[in-house]
């Protein structure tokens, strides 16, 4: 998935100026195999994005072509169907309203996270990544995020931008054949079957706190 970092890198002009909202769902069946699905979703802004994918650059960063996202996106996609323990991986791209969707089908939370540290990404980046994305481990799933460092030169934009990033929303979900029970953080609500988890925050807060994300939900 985290090739998915370079779209989410070549979207980042839009971030500070469009409402941006990204959702994490995860599908477990009983035997722990499943499927994630990882959306970016910029379609509340799309009339500001038309305008804007017509200039070069914007705040010092050049704006992404969309042939560009889509490159990334589909060298992802090749990458993950060559792991093991992932069945299979596909992209959509809603050019229209600027939804682009990344599908995993996994034998396991813990084949994914592998997958998602072995891909090449990382080879050439100044990020490296977090020891364990997902784990699933005696009836303890647990999903970390990388905290989000904000250089000094873009803090001052961060705080311009403030009630539109409150706008935009990271979303995990998770759902399972089996019952769940939240664990950490507070935030976490449980769905009254007990088979469905959501964690909800404004990309305001999940830029601005300075803490790494940990989820962490018992899986019966």
């Amino acid at each position: 998935m985290h090739r998915l970092i370079m779209v989410l890198i070549l979207l980042t002009p839009f971030l500070f100026v469009s409402c941006l909202d990204i959702v994490e769902e995860i599908d477990l069946k009983s035997d722990k195999s499943g499927k994630a699905t990882y959306i970016f979703n910029l379609s509340q802004s799309k009339i500001k994005l038309n305008a804007l994918l017509k200039l070069d650059s914007i705040g010092g960063h050049k704006i992404p072509k969309l042939y560009e996202v889509e490159d990334e996106m589909s060298k992802a996609v090749s990458e993950l169907n060559t792991k093991e323990g992932i069945v299979s991986a596909s992209y959509s791209i809603d050019a229209s309203e600027y939804i682009y969707t990344l599908v995993v089908q996994f034998k396991s939370l813990n084949f994914l996270n592998t997958a998602i540290q072995e891909m090449s990404y990382w080879e050439k980046s100044k990020w490296k990544p977090t020891k364990d994305f997902y784990s699933h481990e005696k009836g303890i799933l647990t999903k970390k995020g990388e905290k989000i460092e904000v250089p000094e030169h873009r803090k001052r934009d961060l705080i311009k931008q403030k009630e539109s990033l409150e706008l935009g929303n990271y979303i995990f979900i998770l759902r399972s054949f089996n019952y769940l029970e939240a664990i950490s953080p507070l935030a976490l609500k449980l769905s009254g079957n007990k088979k469905a988890v959501m964690y909800r925050t404004n990309l305001y807060n999940l830029i601005n706190n300075g803490e790494e994300l940990n989820l962490k939900i018992t899986v019966k």
